[in-house]
């Protein structure tokens, strides 16, 4: 029985893992390379955002089947939520098809995921779950990401309260808001939590916990004779289903680190901006790390963990990096290299026999167009908006929606607040396609097409109306935006990748190493994520997910 430790690269592009590899960069993704076979991987299609993306790495099947359709996705069902409401695609609930942790349980074999994307909530794996494996083992999970409790935040000395201990910080916490105290020296800064303390020096990062499972982290990005400045994380607190071992994870780990300062840098409230932010990114990439390294040795046969600091740096440098910019690259470069650090903390754990899989969900593109379809069916007379610029249902036929990711949504009667009648949804459908295809810039197309709900493509089936009821395929480089006042095209600043085109930065990397795996190095043709499962399912000997719609890459000649 071989273990599989698989760990899930959000947003890693098998473009610029070559190009690092080719220049050293990654030695621990370098020394698993040696020993088996890489791939680039077509992702999730039509939308490759990361809950769909993930979705099909983890069942073997396209959207249509696995039915996650993006970050937010349309309220279902339709016809009992308004055109407005959305619901979050991270939710393992709304998954139609069987994830490959459920397929292994079920053959006998123990699970482990750490901070996986739709590992969560627990409900759909325990007994009763929609998703739980029956008479096998119980899956042990561990999630941070939907237990947010605070943002994270930028604090300068000169705006904390002044107390005759010291500079007192009240986290935004719902229930008992607990304090920290700052005290500042000539190279530190001392700050007491609730129940710990920690000496802060410059950009390196300090810890300290609010409870068993939950915490903070800062870091001090400027120290000077009369003002300091700190970063906080967001705050979350760890789930698991086994409580426990949540503690266990923590005191090992660290507080959940889900982010770095991105969110500040986009603001543009860090004092050296690139140094800050990756000072945080490191932080985050070594929280992962010592998590996953807690969960390898928990010895599970099948280990899933999770890795996300490539996804956040390209969503803020991938257009820095595709003008040629050499510090895009090298930020984006470093976001590489902490993860490979995560990796060799990883592969200095794996026993000798284990399968070691690296997938990530899509690549990344960068931005250089905004669209908001919403303006052109606006001035379409196809949607309103009230006086603050918000749609207006009542007056509304059809509008991009809030989820953003991809679909237009006729406001049909039947939902609430629907006005179309039925008989006409097609026709109406087919109107906002009309304006919004010929609508264009000098920067060319802004959208490949478009196409109706269930329909048939050379690129796959679009989802159903749970999805929406016209899917639309932005052109590259282009994203598409909910506002519906302004203009129709804006410029376009960063990384996205909610349309999967056809274009070599959006595939993503596959790579798998182990007994049993031929080594063939680099693949020449490029592979679908749908493959994934069904490959490490055929390599680890149990059946592959119920539901997959890819095929396991050795039952066929590559």
């Amino acid at each position: 029985m071989r273990p599989l430790v698989w760990l899930l690269w959000d947003a890693a592009s098998a473009v610029l893992a070559e190009r690092f590899l080719a220049e050293g960069a990654l030695p621990n993704l370098a020394h698993l390379a040696e020993q088996g076979t890489r791939a680039a991987a077509r992702p999730a299609w039509p939308c490759a955002q990361t809950p769909p993306g993930m979705a099909t790495l983890i069942t073997g099947a396209e959207a249509s089947v696995h039915g996650v359709y993006g970050y937010r996705e349309a309220a279902r069902p339709r016809a009992l939520h308004s055109a407005l409401e959305t619901e979050t695609g991270f939710d393992a609930r709304r998954l139609r098809a069987e994830p490959f942790w459920t397929t292994a349980a079920r053959a006998g074999r123990t699970v482990t995921l750490v901070f996986a994307p739709l590992a969560a909530p627990y409900d759909a794996y325990a007994r009763g779950g929609v998703w739980a494996p029956g008479t096998g083992p119980s899956i042990l999970t561990f999630d941070g990401y939907g237990h947010v409790l605070a943002g994270q935040a930028v604090h300068r000395s000169s705006e904390l309260e002044k107390t005759p201990e010291g500079l007192r910080l009240v986290l935004p916490l719902a229930e008992k808001p607990p304090s920290v105290l700052f005290k500042p020296g000539p190279t530190s800064v001392r700050v007491e939590g609730p129940e710990g303390v920690a000496e802060l020096r410059e950009r390196r990062p300090a810890a300290l916990f609010l409870g068993p499972t939950v915490g903070v982290t800062l870091v001090l990005l400027a120290l000077g004779k009369d003002e300091f400045t700190v970063w906080r994380s967001g705050i979350w607190n760890v789930h698991s289903s086994d409580p426990e071992a949540a503690e266990e994870l923590c005191q090992r780990a660290g507080p959940f680190l889900g982010s770095g300062a991105g969110h500040a840098h986009r603001e543009g409230s860090l004092p050296d901006p690139d140094a800050d932010y990756l000072a945080t990114l490191a932080a985050e990439a070594r929280f992962f790390a010592r998590a996953s390294a807690f969960a390898v040795e928990l010895g599970a046969d099948v280990t899933v963990v999770y890795e996300p600091c490539i996804d956040e740096t390209g969503h803020l440098f991938q257009d820095l990096y595709e003008q040629g910019s050499e510090r895009g690259l090298a930020l984006i470069r470093e976001s590489y290299r902490l993860a490979d650090e995560h990796l060799g903390a990883v592969l200095e754990r794996v026993p000798e026999d284990a399968i070691v899989a690296i997938a990530s969900d899509h690549g990344q593109q960068g931005v250089r167009r905004l669209f908001r379809p919403n303006v052109v069916l606006r001035e379409a007379g196809l949607l309103a908006t009230d006086e603050a610029g918000r749609i207006d249902l009542d007056r509304t036929k059809v509008l991009y929606g809030p989820a953003a990711n991809g679909f237009l949504l006729v406001n049909a009667e039947g939902s609430l607040r629907g006005i179309v009648p039925r008989a006409e949804v097609g026709e109406v459908a087919r109107r906002a396609v009309e304006v919004l295809l010929a609508h264009q810039d000098s920067g060319g197309p802004l959208l490949l097409g478009a196409h109706l709900a269930g329909e048939v493509t050379p690129s796959g089936r679009v989802p159903e109306s749970d999805a929406g009821d016209v899917c639309l395929i932005a052109a590259p480089h282009v994203a598409l935006g909910t506002g519906a006042v302004g203009a129709a095209v804006d410029v376009g600043s960063g990384g996205q990748h909610t349309t999967a085109v056809d274009v070599p930065e959006l595939d993503a990397l596959f790579l798998v190493a182990g007994p049993g795996v031929p080594r063939l190095g680099r693949l020449a043709s490029r592979i679908d994520n749908a493959d994934v499962a069904p490959t490490l399912a055929r390599l680890i000997g149990i059946p592959r997910p119920a539901h997959a719609t890819g095929r396991a890459l050795w039952d066929a000649k590559i």
